[in-house]
């Protein structure tokens, strides 16, 4: 899903953002609490092969939209013990449609 278009979905269709993130440098992506979204799951995607221990990962997140209308989904790039130490930010412009 792509962070500069605005995205158009349906009620009952999740919504899965992939990130990349080197979560052995403490910075992970966390989500931005929303009242419009329940947060589904959150998991890591298998590693690509010859990739070192330490390197790059893809983070899947996957939401429900809770109600019809236009919102926005923001996710952190932070440690999460500091959540004022935040390195990168994601913004979605969600479409909730019937």
């Amino acid at each position: 899903m792509e962070s500069q278009t605005v995205h158009r979905m349906r009620l009952q269709d999740p919504i899965i953002i992939i990130l990349e993130e080197n979560p052995t440098t403490g910075y992970v992506w966390e989500p931005k609490e929303s009242q419009a979204f329940t947060y589904a799951e959150d998991t890591y995607l298998p590693q690509e092969e010859n990739l070192l221990a330490g390197g790059r990962r893809k983070h899947q997140f996957v939401f429900l939209p809770v109600g019809i209308g236009s919102f926005t989904l923001t996710l952190n790039l932070q440690r999460p013990w500091d959540p004022n130490d935040i390195i990168d930010t994601v913004t979605y412009q969600i479409d909730i449609i019937e």
